[in-house]
C-alpha cells in the first residue's frame, strides 16, 4: 500500500517481523533512495510486544497567499500570527504572476508548466523568512507537521502522484489550496486577499476558503 511516512513504515515492518515468537528485538534502518545517502531515513529499535501504531499529523492551519501581497512588509508577522503555535501549510495564489501561453500543448505538458509556475511563486514566499521552508513532497509535508513547522506547498510532485484522488481541473491556486486541506482534513483555507469579502466554496466535498485581511487589525 502507499504510506506517507517513512516511520509508518518503518514500524509496520518491525511489527511483522516482531510477530515471530522467536524474535525478541529488531534494528530497523530506512533511507529514501532517490535523497543522498543519510539525507533522509529513520532509525527505529523495537522490542516484542509491539503494539500496532497508526498513521497521524496535526491539522495544519491553511493559508492561500496572493502573490500581490509578497511585497507588502506585514506579510510574515501576519502569516505567523495565522500560524499561532500549530503547523501551517502555505500556498501562494499567483494572481499577479503571467503565466505562460500554452498555443498548441498536450493538456499534460500545460498541466506541467503550470505547477512550475505555482512553485516560483511559493518559492518566493518562502525568500522571505527562514522559517517559512518549502516541501514538495508528502513525507516532508508530514514531517514539518510532527514537528509544527511552517511549509510553502510546491503543489507539482504530490499533484502528479495523485492518482484516486486527483485533483479537479482547471489547476488554479485556490482549488489546488481546498483541495490539499481536504488531504490534511483542515476544516477551511484562510485566503489573504483583497479581491474578495465573502467566502468561496469550490465543491461539496472541498473546505471553503475565507478571506482574511492583511492587518490583524483590520
Amino acid at each position: 500500500g502507499r504510506l506517507n511516512l517513512m516511520e509508518t513504515l518503518a514500524e509496520g515492518v518491525a511489527a511483522r517481523v516482531l510477530a515471530h515468537k522467536q524474535v525478541a528485538q529488531v534494528w530497523l534502518r530506512v533511507e529514501k533512495l532517490d535523497r543522498l545517502s543519510g539525507a533522509l531515513g529513520v532509525e527505529i529499535v523495537r522490542a516484542a510486544p509491539l503494539a500496532p501504531v497508526a498513521e497521524a499529523h496535526a491539522v495544519p492551519t491553511m493559508v492561500l497567499v496572493d502573490d500581490t501581497a509578497l511585497d507588502d512588509p506585514r506579510l510574515v508577522d501576519r502569516l505567523v500570527d495565522l500560524a499561532g503555535d500549530a503547523p501551517a501549510v502555505l500556498c501562494v495564489n499567483p494572481v499577479a504572476q503571467q503565466l505562460p501561453v500554452f498555443d498548441g500543448l498536450i493538456a499534460p505538458v500545460t498541466r506541467r508548466i503550470t505547477l512550475l509556475a505555482y512553485e516560483q511563486a511559493a518559492w518566493r514566499l518562502a525568500s522571505l523568512d527562514p522559517r517559512f521552508v518549502v516541501v514538495d513532497s508528502r513525507t516532508e509535508m508530514d514531517w514539518a507537521l510532527r514537528h509544527d513547522k511552517i511549509s510553502v506547498w510546491a503543489p507539482s510532485k504530490i499533484v502528479v502522484d495523485a492518482r484516486e484522488d486527483a485533483p479537479p481541473s482547471p489547476l488554479t491556486m485556490p482549488v489546488l489550496a481546498a483541495w490539499l486541506a481536504r488531504r490534511l482534513e483542515a476544516a477551511e483555507v484562510l485566503w489573504l486577499t483583497t479581491d474578495r469579502a465573502e467566502p468561496l466554496s469550490l465543491a461539496p466535498d472541498l473546505p471553503p476558503l475565507r478571506p482574511v485581511p492583511l492587518s490583524s487589525g483590520a
